[in-house]
């Protein structure tokens, strides 16, 4: 913690030599400060640069005075600069550290009248805590460089120094601000409306001998306070991000020791309780503290399967761990839940099948034959080093029938070896099928029990129990989940059959209450169902007058716009139904909803009862935008202007979004040629277009790149240097620029090209190098010359010609600028030219 390290590699004893030496480089320092023109921001970079090299590799003994070397206002904009861009492993600024260890410490400015400190300013102790929890040590540096404890300095966005330490964890300093009393312990961001005692959770520096929660609580924080979302700390400490259970109950014994009463089953925005949260995190212990603490099981509503958050599709068909985690996680969780009172219901053990559907948790009937990778000798070995408990082994475990592993393993002794037991030393081919089997294994149980009865239900209860529970025995729990799904559905033809129509409650005046919940809104997501067992819910809720919101703002209309139910729909715009109503939770407008989910007939229905095609969410992304930023779905695009067309209406295809960005800048930056291709033929306008900047790709795929390129300039967009540096930025992480010209190749975890698309990349990164190459040795080589050493360079080395001969262009535009007598410098030079046909080489 802060205030508690001593200072490695530092000696109150400096020898004759060192003091000279030292003696030379601060005279080197202020020779290299003079020698700039601080007004110049290259000019600072570049002494910034040599800076970090100098006290990196140069410095021992004493340390300098820097306020003899540079004012205030320079060392902190040197400060703010080397945090903001440091690329150091972990996070560990060696300048930061050497100008803490230099002794300088900051000092505030002065309001004229009063003479009092300023406290409204952003520092680099800000910029530090917006990275990542890898600047840690950092902080903890520039703390020892802002040590006015007096003064809480506050950013723009309302983060101040206290909220960074109680981030942070770190206590001494958390301790020293409240000593002062300057600072208030409830005190909010401006943006989230998080309080230090919300950052302290979040932050997950826990410590059980300095628990800055109960410093916090000392000093009169608001356990129950919750932020702009209405989460309390509570709620976030049973997030999926909390894995530890003994910080909630160090945070509840903390309470306890200062007299607070903690509200345990306080909502959030969304409606979710803490145990709500618990059970979606899949957290066991922490739902049997909260029940500890009094959590009121009789209100308590199971969560629904849109609740559960999201996770890596790739981590769920690869790791072992994850699946059993998830698996037992969840059933470890209604356990706990039903031990104390809790009676689960059909829908609630639908919402925990459609989980196990989801991420793939059932064993299919390929992995069930193929008994090899449980005879496999390697696999044998490793599985008999894996203890689920001291006296069962992976390997003894398998061959268990599921009733007889019931007996000898909880589902807690799952998650414990999900949590605890590494599993990358089975062979790798086996890792999906063990661990479905292991989910087949330990979930068996629970769909045995609600397959019975769906199984009694759905045969009109005439065959008898020991059969069904025969035919039951002999299914795999896929099957089973089907035979349950099968007696919902029938259910709803039951009540179809009887005649039952719903009804809504109503107010005083008897005008209908639309707030509410209803079978309909639970089968958001679940577009996997076929759209005529949506259609008997719709005879059941057929009033269209009425268009139910659940608490997420999703309505009956929405759901109709999303299974293409076009007769629903139409029934629902002759009511007056607003064609461009929101909903609430995902900013979603039922034509965006229509066209996702591929309806064209519900699309062409809506836009022609008044559905604005150009009508932009919250963020002023429209469906253009949406379409070439995140479904890069071609088919889906050409649908949407094909009904357009048909209607005669106009897509805004320049629409900019709040990020100013057009749908065709999407469409290049995700690399999407085709897209690009479509947005082009409809009129998108490349004489205003701006080629996206390097951090707006998050694709690295080289052949991509080089056909969007080729798509634009097919079209009359001259393709200029900057341009193909950035294409060539983005490809900095393969392999492909580590290879000579004529030996391109991608390893297999990164990207793979064949031969011709190797060649086209070589093409291109040759013709701009061999170009550039030129420009930098003024046109004296022959061409020849230059061919001959572009061929035997590497792409990261042509790469670097670019870059240089870029470089020097700006500088040419300068001077072209300031002969001119011009006030300004271009920010961008004349767009470099396409190199001559004579240079139109083929590599």
């Amino acid at each position: 913690m802060y205030g508690n390290e001593e200072h490695e590699g530092l000696s109150d004893h400096v020898s004759d030599d060192d003091s000279d030496c030292n003696d030379m480089i601060s005279a080197k320092l202020k020779r290299m400060r003079e020698r700039i023109d601080w007004n110049v921001e290259e000019q600072r970079h570049d002494l910034l640069q040599q800076l970090c090299s100098l006290t990196i590799d140069w410095w021992t003994g004493s340390f300098p005075n820097l306020l003899d070397v540079f004012r205030r206002e320079e060392i902190d904009w040197l400060l703010m600069t080397n945090v903001q861009n440091i690329a150091e492993p972990l996070g560990v600024s060696k300048f930061v550290k050497f100008v803490a260890r230099s002794g300088y410490k900051d000092e505030p400015d002065l309001d004229e009248d009063s003479g009092k400190p300023l406290t409204r300013r952003t520092t680099a102790l800000h910029r530090a805590s917006r990275r990542d929890f890898w600047t840690c040590r950092m902080i903890i540096e520039l703390f020892e460089i802002y040590d006015r404890f007096d003064v809480n300095y506050t950013d723009e966005f309302g983060l101040t120094h206290f909220h960074v330490a109680c981030e942070y964890g770190l206590y001494d300093v958390v301790q020293k601000f409240l000593e002062l009393g300057r600072v208030d312990p409830n005190c909010l961001e401006y943006v989230t409306g998080d309080s230090p005692l919300h950052l302290a959770v979040a932050g997950g520096f826990f410590d059980e001998e300095k628990q800055i929660y109960r410093l916090l609580l000392k000093s009169g924080a608001d356990p129950n306070l919750a932020n702009f979302n209405g989460m309390t700390p509570v709620h976030r400490l049973c997030r999926a991000d909390h894995y530890s259970h003994e910080e909630l109950k160090l945070f509840f014994e903390s309470c306890d020791d200062v007299g607070r009463t903690v509200r345990v089953d306080a909502r959030d925005k969304m409606g979710r309780t803490p145990l709500q949260l618990a059970v979606t995190s899949l957290m066991p212990v922490t739902v049997d503290v909260l029940l500890d603490r009094g959590a009121d099981l009789a209100k308590f509503t199971f969560p629904a399967m849109c609740h559960f958050p999201e996770e890596s599709q790739k981590e769920c068909q690869c790791s072992i761990n994850f699946k059993v985690q998830q698996a037992s996680g969840l059933l470890a969780c209604v356990e706990s839940l039903e031990r104390r009172g809790y009676r689960l219901d059909r829908d609630d053990a639908a919402t925990i099948m459609a989980f196990f559907a989801k991420y793939g948790l059932f064993e299919t009937t390929s992995n069930r034959d193929k008994y090899d990778w449980r005879d496999d000798a390697k696999f044998a070995e490793e599985a008999k080093k894996k203890m689920l408990t001291p006296d069962l082994s992976l390997h003894d475990l398998i061959p268990l029938r599921s009733a007889e592993a019931a007996k000898r393993l909880a589902y807690m002794d799952y998650v414990q070896f999900a949590e605890e037991e590494l599993v990358w030393s089975l062979p790798k081919g086996f890792y999906e099928a063990c661990a479905t089997h292991l989910c087949e294994k330990l979930s068996r149980g629970f769909f045995q029990r609600w397959a019975l009865d769906a199984l009694l239900e759905l045969t009109c209860q005439r065959l008898p129990i020991l059969c069904c529970d025969m035919v039951i025995e002999q299914l795999m729990i896929k099957d089973l989940w089907r035979i349950c799904l099968a007696a919902n559905k029938k259910l709803l033809d039951l009540l179809i059959d009887t005649g039952y129509k719903d009804e809504p409650d109503v107010d005083q005046d008897g005008k209908p209450l639309w707030r509410r919940s209803t079978a309909v809104h639970a089968i958001r997501g679940r577009y996997s169902l076929h759209e005529s067992v949506v259609h008997k819910l719709f005879k059941i809720y057929d009033r269209f007058d009425v268009n139910y919101t659940d608490e997420d703002g999703l309505t009956h209309f929405h759901v109709a716009c999303g299974y293409g139910l076009c007769d629903v729909v139409q029934k629902f715009l002759e009511l007056g139904q607003n064609p461009n109503l929101f909903e609430n939770c995902d900013s979603k407008s039922p034509l965006y909803i229509a066209v996702l989910s591929g309806h064209k007939d519900v699309a062409l229905l809506l836009l022609k009862n008044g559905a604005d095609p150009n009508l932009a969410n919250e963020l002023g992304s429209t469906i253009l935008h949406i379409l070439c930023n995140g479904y890069y779905d071609v088919e889906l695009l050409k649908m949407l202007f094909d009904i357009c067309d048909e209607l005669n209406q106009t897509l805004q295809i320049e629409a900019k979004d709040k990020f100013g960005r057009t749908p065709l800048q999407w469409a290049v930056a995700r690399l999407l040629p085709n897209i690009v291709d479509i947005l082009l033929y409809h009129g998108a306008d490349l004489a205003s277009f701006v080629f996206p900047a390097e951090s707006d790709f998050i694709s690295r795929i080289v052949p991509d790149a080089l056909l969007v390129a080729e798509h634009l300039e097919k079209r009359g967009y001259e393709l200029d240097r900057s341009d193909a540096l950035t294409i060539m930025k983005i490809s900095t992480r393969s392999t492909s620029l580590k290879k000579p010209l004529y030996r391109v190749k991608c390893s297999r975890n990164e990207f793979q090209m064949s031969s011709d698309e190797a060649k086209l990349f070589t093409a291109f990164c040759g013709k701009w190098a061999l170009n550039s190459f030129l420009e930098l040795t003024r046109y004296q080589l022959p061409i020849l010359c230059c061919e001959l050493i572009i061929r035997n360079l590497m792409n990261e080395d042509l790469f670097h010609i670019c870059s240089a001969a870029e470089d020097q262009s700006h500088e040419d535009s300068k001077k072209i600028v300031e002969t001119n007598g011009a006030q300004c410098i271009n920010k961008r030079p004349a767009r470099a030219r396409k190199a001559p046909q004579r240079l139109q080489i083929v590599w």
